[in-house]
């Protein structure tokens, strides 16, 4: 797994105040230590990375502060959009990105932008200028989002996903004016970001693919549910996917302490997540157990097929724990409390 994490502009000039000068992995952070390790690397590349040692708490923080302040409301977004739109927009999303082997951070980018830009005011109910919206936050997801090789430039990619039905130029009109609406504040974290990054903090001392699978997969299953999505802050929905996870693969008390570091790095001095992040929890089971009992909805048909190979562990095939909530209380709580 590579890091993904999109460190803040000017983050050169962040430091946490209380770091520790001597270098000591005992007065360093967990994220901190993901970087110090490639001090001695005799890569030049790789050693670069050890700079960051200095930043990774506040840039962490940081992060988390700027998914706050472009985090939609729910309400307000089905106001734009509503439900049963939303949820085709990204199942097409899902199937599109699936079949041109795109990452899957770029359905999060783009479905992003598409919600802040529906937590704006009603759209257009025109079938075709929702269409050009669409692919405007395509175009959008694909230049600011997380790296991805095109096998095409990105006017032809842009196209055949529309298949060749937009003129370009007017997908183009339709990404300026989603542009000035979002004041051209575009490519801010999304929940798989902070996932992600916490994932390849945690993964230097213990990893497993089915449980990075299993976390992918639910944080994909929340994504069509918006109230679910956005009422929590994306470093607690991360969390709360990849806690479930660690619990349902039977992962070590190492794991969980990782996580919850992390976690507490992004709030800082802020209020502590402890409850949140249980209250979440709960919601995404609940959410988990309800999608899994619901045969009729083809988000989730077509996302537990996704889920159901052998290269993804089959983690689709996974049962909720039934009982989850004393353990992850008493891990929280001795972590966070």
């Amino acid at each position: 797994m590579v890091m993904a994490t999109r460190w803040p502009s000017k983050c050169h000039a962040l430091r946490r105040p209380d770091t520790c000068d001597s270098g000591s992995s005992s007065a360093q952070s967990h994220a901190e230590q993901f970087f110090a390790v490639h001090r001695d690397n005799p890569s030049p590349e790789v050693r670069a990375d050890a700079c960051l040692v200095e930043v990774a708490d506040s840039a962490l923080h940081v992060q988390h502060q700027v998914a706050e302040k472009h985090r939609p409301l729910a309400e307000k977004i089905l106001e734009g959009i509503p439900a049963g739109h939303r949820q085709e927009t990204l199942q097409w999303l899902l199937q599109a990105f699936d079949v041109m082997h795109f990452n899957d951070s770029l359905v999060f980018d783009a479905a992003l932008v598409l919600d802040r830009y529906y937590a704006r005011g009603q759209a257009d109910e025109n079938p075709a200028a929702a269409q050009r919206i669409l692919l405007a936050s395509v175009c959008t997801a694909l230049k600011t989002g997380s790296p991805v090789e095109m096998q095409l430039p990105l006017k032809q990619m842009v196209m055949h996903l529309g298949r060749d039905q937009v003129p370009f130029d007017e997908v183009l009109v339709a990404e300026l004016n989603m542009l000035r609406k979002l004041k051209f504040h575009v490519g801010t974290p999304t929940a798989r970001d902070f996932m992600e990054g916490m994932w390849a903090r945690m993964e230097k001392d213990w990893a497993s693919e089915p449980c990075w699978y299993l976390a992918d997969f639910l944080l994909q299953l929340t994504i069509i549910d918006a109230p679910l999505y956005f009422k929590f802050p994306h470093a607690i929905l991360a969390s709360s996917c990849l806690t479930l996870a660690l619990q349902s693969t039977r992962a070590p008390q190492l794991a969980y302490s990782s996580v919850l570091d992390d976690l507490a790095l992004h709030f800082h001095d802020d209020v502590p997540p402890r409850q949140a992040l249980l209250d979440c929890m709960q919601r995404v089971h609940q959410h988990w157990t309800d999608c899994l009992a619901t045969e009729a909805n083809t988000f989730v048909a077509h996302l537990c097929k996704k889920f159901s190979y052998p290269k993804r562990h089959w983690v689709s095939s996974y049962e909720p724990p039934a009982a989850f909530a004393g353990r992850l209380k008493v891990s929280v709580s001795s972590r966070m409390g």
